[in-house]
């Protein structure tokens, strides 16, 4: 009998081991794997169709995760003139806060145009941008490019901003 519990004992001892060991290649397989240690920002942009204006991604059109300085996004949607006149359009944002206003870095073009619609920090861009035009039944191609400098030590760590680009049009009265 002595000889069967004695092989007893190493069998629960094996099996415990055996347990732990299972237990700890669960644990390192499924482990989150170590961050950076700084968080960066979440940004989202949005643009949304008006009655004279229609866009061709309605909603969300580009978002970043964990952005950090030196980094950049980028995004595009096209706005089409839905009415019988040609019309001057502007453009302005609408972020949920100002946490990001003087650090965010945003650029707007039109189709390949040189000269941007807007180039400067997301705070500038509140106030309406001059017009750009869209003729009658015609669309144009707005590309957008966000970043955070290279070189910015703080601020932007933790924060999430929806910033929604409001259109406006009026009826362009302007030859050319």
């Amino acid at each position: 009998m002595e000889s069967g519990n004695r092989i007893e004992s190493y069998v629960r001892r094996a099996g415990v081991a055996v347990g732990i060991a299972l237990v700890a290649v669960v644990v390192l397989a499924f482990r989150v794997p170590d961050g950076t240690g700084t968080l960066g920002a979440d940004v989202i942009f949005a643009a949304s169709p008006t009655g004279e204006l229609g866009v061709s991604r309605p909603g969300p059109f580009m978002s970043a995760t964990g952005l950090r300085p030196g980094r950049a996004f980028k995004g595009r949607f096209d706005v089409a003139n839905q009415t019988g006149k040609r019309l001057a359009v502007r453009l302005r944002a609408l972020p949920d806060s100002r946490d990001l206003d003087r650090l965010l870095v945003v650029d707007v073009t039109a189709d390949h145009a040189r000269r941007p619609i807007y180039s400067g920090r997301l705070g500038g861009l509140r106030a309406r941008t001059p017009p750009f035009r869209i003729e009658s039944g015609r669309a144009r191609k707005l590309r957008v490019r966000a970043s955070l400098p290279a070189g910015l030590r703080g601020g932007y760590a933790g924060r999430i901003e929806t910033i929604g680009l409001e259109l406006s049009s009026t009826v362009d009265g302007t030859r050319g």
